[in-house]
């Protein structure tokens, strides 16, 4: 897999400069598994409480930071916390930001996302001679599966289904 998780943290970055600069629409993530989504979504709190000085009274709301709402989804988490991922915001200013694994990609739609980060891993099944057995590994998604859309095709059809 990859020597570092940089792609976790690029992905964030790119879930905050979408935030604050770009129009309404959710925003989709897609990585490889529960510990690398909590990480994530950590992250963007974190993000989030200590951005005081991007909260322009002039922004609009929906940039504002505290109008993103994080939004883990993975098969580990309860059915009442998954469905948070499929409801409307409460407020019209505000957004989500839904971190999900890369499994989701090809079994469900969120309704309103208009952005897709796609870091382009997923996890694989791959036999460790060493230890005499299958784990899971991160590998880059053209390993698995040459003819997935590419990452900018994914981002690409999503903004456009919204123009």
């Amino acid at each position: 897999g990859p020597s570092s998780r940089a792609y976790v943290v690029d992905a964030v970055e790119l879930a905050m400069k979408i935030h604050r600069t770009q129009p309404g629409g959710h925003i989709l993530v897609f990585l490889t598994g529960q510990e690398e989504i909590e990480s994530a979504c950590r992250r963007l709190s974190e993000l989030i409480r200590g951005r005081d000085e991007f909260s322009d009274p002039d922004a609009q709301a929906c940039n504002r930071p505290e109008n993103l709402l994080i939004v883990p989804l993975y098969g580990m988490l309860s059915a009442e916390d998954q469905a948070k991922a499929f409801e409307e915001p409460r407020s019209e200013a505000a957004r989500k930001c839904i971190v999900a694994t890369n499994i989701a990609e090809t079994s469900v739609t969120v309704p309103g996302v208009r952005f897709v980060i796609d870091p382009g891993y997923v996890k694989h099944k791959a036999y460790d001679p060493i230890r005499g057995m299958e784990s899971l590994v991160v590998v880059p998604t053209s390993q698995v599966n040459p003819a997935r859309p590419t990452p900018a095709r994914l981002d690409f059809v999503a903004r456009r289904a919204k123009l």
